[in-house]
């Protein structure tokens, strides 16, 4: 996929789905304790990374000579040239976690993608909505930032995403700022434990906030994009099926998707397809 910018120039894909490429660490930002941002420069400034927004891509490294291999959305927008964004969650005892929080600028890592996901084009949809919680956020982010860049993109994005307490909303001062800007975006935030004065929603996502905040399920090219733990996968899925949407208007980030929906809505049911364009 070349993508032709409009001075002129050609801008090539560095990831390739069969093959290995190494990149170099260019920054690293701490977003919490927990988590942190990671800049990796593409081999060209002119290379975008060769995915849809949506899409995940694969990160190896050889520790103690075992081959480790995790899977990320980045949270660039793929014509964001030179560079890609990943944010990782540190877990206690992840042995890629721990690799990744001992990487220095300068350090390279290998990447292989477009590795499958949710391939996002422009106004392909009427309606995108979002269903995030804690660092599930992340592939939502990049579907963001895409939509939002491309002002010839009449998409529009509900976002309801659930964090625990306040300070562990991520990107929220990004997030506020495109919905202060660009009526596109619609975002509703819910807390575990919500402070004193707080106008946002309080809970997990239920089935009353669905069925208040997003479009109803007879709208055409409307697409449920889901991403975050088991339990508000499952709990967000029986709550869409009670609303009536179809189980063909859900897409679930994750290896489990596939199994997700068919517990819920059956083991026949029609799933949804990865590229929007063929959403009815």
């Amino acid at each position: 996929m070349v993508i032709k910018t409009a001075d002129g120039e050609n801008h090539y894909p560095a990831l390739k789905p069969g093959t290995w490429v190494s990149l170099t660490l260019k920054s690293t930002v701490t977003i919490t304790d927990k988590m942190a941002s990671f800049v990796f420069a593409l081999p060209k400034d002119t290379d975008h990374t060769g995915c849809f927004p949506g899409q995940y891509i694969a990160a190896k490294s050889i520790i103690s000579g075992k081959e480790h291999v995790r899977y990320f959305s980045p949270v660039s927008p793929p014509d964001e040239f030179g560079v890609i964004e990943i944010v990782l969650r540190f877990e206690s005892h992840g042995i890629m976690s721990q690799h990744f929080k001992a990487l220095k600028p300068g350090d390279r890592m290998e990447f292989q993608g477009p590795c499958g996901g949710f391939e996002y084009t422009p106004n392909q949809l009427h309606e995108l909505t979002l269903l995030s919680s804690r660092g599930g956020i992340t592939p939502g982010m990049q579907l963001v930032r895409s939509i939002l860049k491309n002002s010839a993109d009449k998409t529009n994005i509900k976002l309801l995403y659930f964090s625990e307490n306040y300070n562990d909303i991520l990107y929220k001062e990004e997030l506020d700022k495109y919905r202060e800007q660009d009526s596109r975006l619609q975002v509703v935030y819910t807390l575990g434990e919500a402070p004193e004065k707080w106008e946002g929603e309080e809970g997990f996502i239920s089935s009353q906030m669905l069925d208040e905040h997003v479009a109803k399920p007879n709208m055409k090219k409307h697409k449920i994009v889901m991403c975050g733990g088991p339990a508000m996968i499952i709990s967000c899925l029986y709550s869409l099926r009670s609303l009536n949407y179809p189980s063909d208007s859900i897409f679930i980030y994750g290896q489990f998707g596939t199994e997700q929906v068919k517990t819920v809505y059956g083991r026949n049911v029609k799933l949804s397809t990865h590229r929007c364009d063929n959403v009815l």
